[in-house]
């Protein structure tokens, strides 16, 4: 026996409508595709604005940036971070260091010195370079020459004379002298004995010397 199947049939109000969705049907499962999700974008942002600072250590400034004063103060520290890293730890170190600087040994005394940075923990026990270009010219004077030259200072009146002998620094201060009469004492000796009181707790490792100063407040020769 034979069946027959008529086949189907739909109205014809919606034959273009079939057609329509049939021909969608067949595109969508030929071209659709799954792609990957892409990566979140990544945002690209300007460069801060920021100040010059000139090698005469002058601040060129940026009037877009922040105060030049928040700079200043985080470059101060990284600074200050390395150099206190690199510093001396031992005698050793100190002196090897002090040999590359200046070029010359350290100091008579400089083992009692190391004991002093250890002793009151010194952040930046390798640091002389004020002390070396102060000193530094006065190489190229004769002893002799220096030595009258202190004599010479040693007469003139507002001057006072630090002598240390054998571990002991005493100060000499004339008094009165006449440009000096209508000054009180105890004002006139402010300055000497506030040099004597720095030397006092070191005065048994110093060397015998003789140093003359201006009590003036401004710079003599």
């Amino acid at each position: 026996m034979q069946f027959y199947y008529p086949p189907v049939t739909r109205p014809h109000v919606f034959e273009g409508y079939y057609d329509y969705l049939q021909h969608r049907f067949n595109h969508l499962k030929e071209t659709k595709k799954i792609v990957a999700p892409k990566p979140p974008r990544k945002h690209s942002y300007e460069k801060p604005p920021t100040h010059y600072y000139r090698p005469d250590g002058h601040v060129d400034v940026n009037l877009k940036a922040t105060h030049p004063i928040f700079e200043l103060v985080a470059r101060a520290e990284t600074q200050w971070k390395a150099k206190h890293a690199m510093a001396s730890t031992t005698l050793e170190e100190a002196v090897e260091e002090y040999r590359a600087r200046y070029q010359r040994p350290p100091p008579a005394g400089f083992d009692k010195w190391w004991e002093y940075v250890q002793e009151h923990n010194v952040q930046l026990p390798d640091e002389y370079d004020r002390i070396y270009y102060d000193i530094e010219p006065f190489w190229a004077v004769d002893p002799k020459t220096l030595a009258e030259f202190q004599t010479e200072l040693a007469a003139k009146d507002g001057s006072f004379t630090i002598t240390n002998s054998r571990g002991k620094v005493t100060v000499n201060v004339p008094f009165p002298s006449p440009r000096d009469a209508g000054t009180k004492e105890h004002e006139f000796r402010i300055r000497a004995n506030g040099q004597v009181d720095l030397l006092k707790s070191v005065e048994q490792w110093l060397p015998d010397f003789k140093a003359t100063f201006s009590n003036d407040r401004l710079p003599s020769a």
